[in-house]
């Protein structure tokens, strides 16, 4: 098949033989429109059309067969699927929210708007991880359960190189009382606004070095990247409602 959409992919991050990328809405004629622009995610509601001529555009921007594609069914759980050459095509990724390999020319991702897709990288190990992290997932322990993950297929912390791709910036990420109370108070900025804003990817990044990630190991998260600030480049589900179309965020390593 050949592609009819214009892949609209950026690189997030390098790591050797590791590269990170994500998806923006690429050419849209409506911001409004929740399915309006590139969108690979299967189960929010958009055309099964829509979603494949995306998916073979993708396919195509990587030269990585669409059947190497792995995303998986996200439930805002604490669940990883750990991928290897001897269960590829039998783990679950049903009700799962991050995913882990050592496997090369396989791309791994998860789809977002909003939430935090965190990339992690150990080229030494030659093991990649990705998770989907929104406020319940990163309270609950999907990061550290990534990263556990990793070092149980022999990743070692000090190694590992880490960022977070397109999500909510702090200054539009306001919260109730009841989930402020939930975050470290340093994660939480309560003057600024009439009402608290968190910021997830503060806290995501004490997650990350509470495991031995070194601190300067983080990419820091650029807030050009928010995607409830730019709709007319991402989708945001504040924006546009949960049946709206996805960020793409993944990582491949070759």
């Amino acid at each position: 098949m050949h592609p009819t959409i214009d892949a609209p992919i950026y690189e997030l991050m390098r790591d050797n033989t590791a590269t990170a990328f994500y998806t923006t809405r690429g050419k849209i004629s409506s911001p409004q429109s929740p399915y309006d622009g590139f969108n690979v995610c299967g189960y929010t509601g958009d055309s099964s059309v829509h979603i494949t001529k995306c998916r073979a555009a993708l396919s195509a921007f990587t030269g990585i067969r669409p059947e190497r594609i792995i995303m998986p069914r996200q439930t805002h759980s604490i669940n990883v699927a750990s991928i290897t050459a001897k269960n590829l095509h039998e783990v679950s990724l049903e009700h799962t929210d991050a995913i882990v390999t050592d496997i090369r020319g396989l791309i791994i991702g998860v789809n977002t708007a909003d939430c935090v897709p965190a990339i992690f990288s150990d080229s030494q190990a030659g093991i990649i991880g990705i998770a989907h992290a929104g406020w319940r997932g990163a309270l609950n322990g999907i990061i550290e359960n990534t990263l556990h993950a990793m070092i149980r297929q022999g990743a070692r912390p000090e190694n590992i190189k880490t960022a977070m791709g397109p999500s909510i910036c702090q200054a539009c990420f306001e919260v109730g009382t009841e989930v402020a109370e939930m975050f470290d108070d340093g994660c939480v900025d309560r003057i600024t606004w009439e009402k608290p804003h968190v910021s997830l990817h503060g806290h995501i990044a004490k997650a990350i070095i509470s495991q031995g990630v070194p601190e300067s190991n983080i990419q820091k998260f650029d807030n050009s990247l928010c995607t409830h600030c730019h709709t007319d480049r991402f989708f945001s589900a504040r924006t546009l409602g949960i049946g709206s179309g996805r960020v793409f965020t993944f990582i491949i390593m070759q």
